[in-house]
């Protein structure tokens, strides 16, 4: 079914219309009438705040109330506390200043070595304080600050129950170690933080606490327990801030944060073996203006996004879906909760990307973005010119179709949130790519959650694209005919004492697209199901020689894709493209170690009307923390029948994955910390050919100072096939890819950074070389 342009011009035109007069609605706020009895009560303050120096030996801190009642959570449940942990809050003119106390009667056995901002772990000692000044209990800022005064910061989602460490915030930190334990003060701006007028729900948080060693506990300040949907459903008020929410309500400040890039690089293939290096200088600007709590205004100028950090490797040769990496760029992270992209792993299918998806804009040269917060709606909205030289997908049930291309393009994204009570809420998006001359493409969207009890929730949105842009093999963009498609999403979760159950229906059109999104597949109906069932732990005796079980569990996933109608690709509905049955157990014991094994059964079809391949195997994995210099360690195995997806057919295949992370301290008061990470897997026939793929990295950073880091980065992986080249089997191949770079940072705060490195990278076939010098200065100014 086709509609003519003036008609879809008119419906995104009313589109438009709806989502500014939502946003510009107000609604009344409802309020909580019980007392909680674990509320924190903050003390405001006037004049010269506490220096952040993690003493908490300032009469402010004598004066302030003490809250102490924490509960354990892991690994088992109890309402009182084995380790005393205490909570200060006092509250200056621009910010929050937490003072944390957690005594250790063993404070020699503390684990906290010094590591990258992001990289706290569970097996490090370690505070994290959850805010949530929206008091919605949905979305909760986050900073985690280990006994060595390395931070970690994010944002964690209620919906979704995961952590999300991209955004860094700009919060000082400081910890004091003492005889008996150590101590933290944090001070959090109001700069950073983001939420409604005066007159909203209390501004509610958390403290949890890690101890690292034996059996890991988990403390926190509120009674949670393991049943709980999420971290964020039982989040205390904080108490005593009402005049000092008034005045948060009115705080404004702009900031600016120019910064400077000089670049010399090269790029030679076997056909331009010579080229010459190229040199550019380039000034950027990013501007954030708060006018007041509820707005954030963000402009930004010929913005440097390519220095990001490497990605994680992923083995890509056997595979027929687009992969996706995740976003680290700040301009998209301010308020990244509001775009409904939720944070998802490399493992997991990226549902919450298929609205929008970030990094789909490639190379902006200017961007504007306005984002509000009401008592109970919130809105985002982004425009931005992008120059091109990413990747353009075009899914389709069998492949994705990944097409590089440069054509320039305006982004934009809009999408508004409302709460219409505590248990229900529901969302409206509106997404469009447009490339000029009459090549477009437009999504609208819906979303609803309602959380019928407390550990139940129901989740549900629906897409429908317009796409008048077709891209050829190399990536020129063409005028077509305008094509619909849609996508329906329905979750339900629910978990209990001993079950948790989750069940999602998906179907995505043959037609849908989303250029702003990101969606690996499409003309397809999946059905999920997850359950799983918490065991008992057996009650080992005291002398029995083997770890204890502090925790376990049964797990089984049932996955099925079936393929709808789809006339442009020539594919029949209802022909099953795979069914996935995994079952397994997970136990965790001592020092944060886990064990797993699953079966996998996976009947998979490689293209239409082709065999459908029972590929099955075992998966065995291990993880364990087992001192300060080696936290963790992780291994992954699996072996059994593979899919070979270029030569559709089975052979016997092994998937091999370990990671670490090892310390050490240094002369100096210097620390090193070491990554290495390997990938390989391998498929043999019975003919003898055989496809084999390794993908690894190392990366040791040298951490001079809490300011200054060296780090040292290699990246590798090789793909090949042997045998083969008949009319039914691909022809062998060998592909190797290589990369090495050297970087020094100083880091005076947050926004100001110089960094200065090269780099350099390699590729086979066609003798593809790279190299890269750089140097790049970050200042700020606030105002």
């Amino acid at each position: 079914m086709l509609i003519s342009s003036s008609a879809w011009a008119q419906w995104r035109a009313h589109g438009c219309a709806a989502l500014a007069l939502w946003t510009l609605s107000t609604s009344p706020v409802w309020a909580d009438t019980a007392v909680d009895a674990s509320a924190v009560q903050a003390l405001s303050i006037t004049g010269a705040a506490p220096r952040i120096d993690g003493k908490l030996d300032e009469a402010a801190w004598r004066k302030a109330p003490l809250h102490e009642h924490f509960v354990e959570l892991h690994p088992v449940e109890r309402s009182n506390a084995r380790w005393r942990t205490t909570v200060q809050v006092l509250a200056t003119e621009d910010a929050l200043v937490f003072g944390i106390r957690a005594w250790d009667p063993s404070p020699e056995l503390l684990r906290a070595p010094l590591v990258r901002r992001d990289h706290i772990t569970g097996g490090h000692d370690h505070i994290a304080v959850f805010l949530d000044p929206s008091g919605a209990r949905r979305h909760a800022q986050f900073v985690r600050v280990s006994a060595s005064g390395v931070l970690a910061d994010g944002v964690f989602s209620a919906q979704d129950d995961e952590e999300d460490y991209a955004a860094d915030f700009d919060v000082q930190a400081a910890v004091q170690r003492l005889s008996d334990g150590y101590s933290v003060e944090l001070r959090w701006p109001l700069s950073q933080l983001r939420h409604p007028p005066a007159g909203q729900a209390p501004w509610r948080m958390m403290v949890l606490r890690r101890i690292a060693r034996d059996d890991a506990p988990l403390l926190v300040s509120v009674p949670l327990t393991q049943s709980a949907l999420s971290f964020l459903s039982e989040l205390a008020p904080i108490t005593g801030l009402d005049e000092w929410q008034a005045q948060a309500a009115q705080h404004q400040f702009v900031q600016w944060r120019p910064e400077l890039t000089w670049r010399r690089q090269r790029q030679t293939d076997a056909h331009q073996p010579s080229a010459p290096f190229q040199q550019k200088v380039q000034l950027g600007m990013n501007v954030k203006w708060q006018p007041r709590s509820d707005w954030v205004l963000d402009a930004t100028l010929k913005p440097d996004f390519s220095q990001v950090d490497q990605d994680q490797p992923q083995l890509s040769a056997n595979t027929r879906f687009a992969l996706f990496q995740q976003e680290k760029r700040p301009f998209f992270l301010e308020s990244q909760e509001l775009t409904g992209q939720a944070p998802t792993d490399p493992d997991d299918n990226p549902r919450g990307l298929a609205g929008f998806y970030s990094r789909a804009i490639t190379q902006p040269d200017w961007g504007l973005r306005a984002s509000w917060r009401g008592a109970r709606s919130q809105a985002t909205a982004m425009s931005l010119r992008d120059q091109g030289g990413g990747i353009v997908l075009r899914p389709s049930a069998y492949s994705t179709r990944n097409i590089p291309q440069d054509l320039p393009s305006q982004a934009s994204f809009a999408r508004v949130h409302h709460q219409w009570s505590p248990s229900w809420d529901s969302a409206a998006l509106l997404s469009h790519r447009d490339y000029l001359h009459g090549r477009a493409n437009s999504v609208l969207g819906t979303s609803l959650s309602v959380q019928p009890g407390s550990n139940a929730m129901l989740r549900a949105q629906s897409l429908w694209s317009r796409t008048s842009v077709a891209f050829d093999d190399e990536g020129r963009g063409q005028p077509q005919s305008p094509q619909l498609g849609h996508r329906l999403w329905l979750q339900g979760r629910q978990r209990l004492d001993a079950w948790t159950g989750e069940v999602n229906l998906e179907r995505i059109s043959a037609g849908f697209a989303n250029d702003n999104g990101f969606v690996p597949q499409s003309g397809v109906l999946r059905q999920e199901l997850n359950l799983e069932r918490k065991l008992e732990p057996p009650a080992w005796p005291e002398h029995w020689p083997l770890w204890p079980i502090h925790a376990a569990g049964w797990v089984t996933d049932w996955t099925q894709v079936r393929t709808l109608d789809d006339p442009v690709h020539q594919v029949r509905g209802g022909e099953r493209v795979s069914q996935v049955l995994s079952t397994g157990i997970w136990m965790e014991s001592k020092h944060q170690s886990e064990f797993w094994v699953f079966h996998d059964w996976k009947p998979q079809r490689v293209q239409h009307q082709g065999q459908l391949h029972a590929a099955n195997s075992w998966v065995v994995g291990f993880k364990i923390s087992p001192s300060d210099w080696l936290s963790p360690l992780e291994l992954t195995w699996s072996s059994g029948r593979h899919l070979d997806v270029d030569a559709d057919r089975l052979g016997r295949g092994q998937t091999l994955s370990l990671s670490g992370r090892v310390f050490a301290s240094l002369p100096g008061g210097w620390g090193l910390e070491w990554e290495p990470l390997l990938s390989a897997s391998r498929i043999l026939h019975s003919d003898g050919a055989s496809l084999r793929e390794w993908t690894g990295q190392s990366m040791a950073v040298l951490h001079m100072s809490p300011r200054d880091t060296l780090r040292l980065l290699w990246q590798g992986g090789q793909a090949q096939r042997r045998g083969g080249g008949t009319q039914r089997e691909p022809s062998p191949f060998e592909e190797r890819h290589h990369g090495l770079s050297l970087m020094l940072q100083h880091r005076r705060s947050l926004g100001e950074v110089f960094s200065l490195g090269c780099q350099r990278q390699g590729a086979q076939p066609d003798a593809q070389r790279s190299w890269e010098c750089f140097a790049k200065l970050s200042v700020e100014h606030w105002q």
